[in-house]
């Protein structure tokens, strides 16, 4: 190999490059205090979604997108009360893999169509799914939404609850080169609960929707950011440009390069969605940053109406005046119902856990994996899923993703061959 054109070719270079690498001056956190960027036009917006979605499939470890098999979904130990049932779920949203949740019904007939639905994932809760304080209810949250007329699946972060085929917090540096860990398997979860709700009888699938919050509500942006099937969405106590998520389950490399939580919720535009905030946390911003930078972007599709926001006084929460923020916004834009009286959260009866849980007193199935074989199953998917691919561009555009790096719109030189050497000369 030739020396000479290569140290050419370094030395043509060596004028393009900034004397000072931003990557070693500029590094941002989750506690960084971001500042949205401005998008001229519908285009120039929809560009940076496109590329944006598939930053998060990438660093989920979900591009391409892995085979849905079956859920071979259990439904079991009901519960009604007047108005609503209440079932114990557990899907098998990979092969060997299980999540548990609860399903809440309207027990009166379903409309024509057909039920809306709302997946619903919890918090950092001490009691998950479970949970019922004042702070946050998710039983009262999901019990309310069934009286309204929706069907409700409230389901486990990994690791809680009867979600116990890995733990809540891991990730390696190997299991973190496959894209494996929390946000990578809960934002999966979300999509195959996704196909769960669409697949019921009774639901229509047109009109799904989600909200959860903290942790629960950075899944719920995440997953209104990839799947479009989600037509409507609150992530409550979250979306902040100064705070992107303290949890495993809220990070993964490669996940915010150049971009941060209020660009990534603002993928939801233009479906309808509420922004829930509150002055004692890190949401204490929403209505002077957060809300008017997602505005911006809903203007350009000329549907601000369909995004409002509600700021409280509170600490961290999801408590009633947020849920019924959200029942009132939901009810205006999926039901219909414009009338406020109507979303009034009514008292509930909270049921024993072990009537509640899917695993009291009941085995996982004799093909559940434990922690190293699900990550076994995981890496058989992802080789799986790459030996099949054939199409160079798709694999180019893999690895860009992979490396956070992009083609540049300048080719300043260009050699072609196999190999290249390089040498400093003294």
């Amino acid at each position: 190999m030739r020396i000479l054109p290569a140290l050419l070719l370094c030395g043509a270079l060596n004028g393009q490059i900034p004397a000072t690498d931003a990557r070693n001056t500029e590094i941002p956190n989750t506690d960084t205090h971001f500042t949205a960027r401005q998008y001229k036009t519908l285009a120039e917006w929809q560009a940076r979604r496109e590329r944006l979605r598939k930053q998060i499939l990438s660093a989920a470890g979900l591009l391409p997108m892995p085979p849905k098999t079956p859920l071979n979904p259990q439904i079991f130990g009901r519960i009604e009360n007047k108005t609503y049932s209440i079932e114990k779920v557990l899907l098998e949203t990979m092969p060997g893999y299980y999540l548990g949740g609860n399903l809440y019904r309207p027990l009166k007939p379903p409309p024509p169509g057909g039920f809306p639905a709302i997946a619903s994932p919890h918090g950092h809760w001490t009691y998950g799914r479970l949970e019922h304080t004042v702070l946050a209810s998710v039983p009262a949250r999901c019990i309310n939404l069934a009286q309204q007329g929706y069907v409700a699946f409230c389901y486990d972060m990994v690791g809680y609850n009867d979600t116990i085929g890995t733990p809540h917090d891991f990730g390696t540096p190997t299991e973190q080169l496959w894209d494996f860990g929390p946000l990578s398997l809960q934002l999966w979860n979300s999509i195959r609960v996704v196909d769960f709700l669409a697949s019921l009888p009774e639901v229509n699938a047109s009109q799904i929707g989600a909200t959860g919050a903290s942790g629960g509500g950075t899944q719920t942006f995440l997953l209104a950011a990839i799947d479009d099937r989600v037509q409507f969405a609150a992530p409550v106590n979250m979306v902040s440009a100064i705070m992107q998520g303290g949890g495993l389950c809220e990070n993964a490399p490669n996940l915010r390069l150049d971009t941060f939580n209020v660009e990534i919720a603002a993928i939801m535009a233009p479906r309808p969605m509420i922004l829930v905030s509150a002055t004692g946390d890190w949401t204490k911003n929403n209505l002077t940053e957060e809300f008017p930078a997602i505005r911006g972007i809903y203007e350009l599709y000329d549907r601000a109406a369909n995004l409002e926001s509600m700021h409280q006084d509170a600490p961290h929460n999801y408590n009633q005046l947020a849920r019924e923020a959200v029942y009132r916004f939901f009810g205006k834009h999926v039901l219909g119902d414009s009338d406020a009286a109507n979303f009034k959260e009514r008292s509930i009866r909270v049921e024993k856990l072990q009537d509640m849980l899917a695993l009291h007193n009941r085995p996982l199935p004799a093909n559940a994996l434990d922690y190293p074989g699900v990550f076994a199953q995981w890496v058989r998917t992802a080789q799986g899923l790459v030996n099949q691919i054939t199409d160079r561009g798709q694999l180019r555009e893999m690895l860009e993703y992979a490396l956070g790096a992009e083609w540049p719109d300048r080719v300043v030189s260009e050699a072609k061959g196999e190999k290249i050497a390089l040498r400093i000369v003294a």
